[in-house]
């Protein structure tokens, strides 16, 4: 997937803080959503989110 799209992607899940709510504003399942920002991370080699059982939220390095 293109930059763009993962950007948008990362800014959704940031926004909602959900992968759940931040695919149903894209149409994309939860899966896919986790995959592709897993995808972003290891392409970077960096953590841009930290998860936990109810929320995601950026780590330092994904607010810059």
């Amino acid at each position: 997937m293109d930059s763009v799209n993962d950007m948008i992607l990362l800014a959704e899940v940031t926004e909602t803080g959900s992968f759940t709510r931040a695919g149903g504003r894209i149409g994309m399942p939860k899966s896919r959503v986790s995959q592709r920002i897993a995808q972003v991370e290891a392409r970077l080699g960096l953590r841009l989110l930290n998860r936990s059982t109810r929320q995601v939220s950026l780590t330092g390095t994904g607010q810059v």
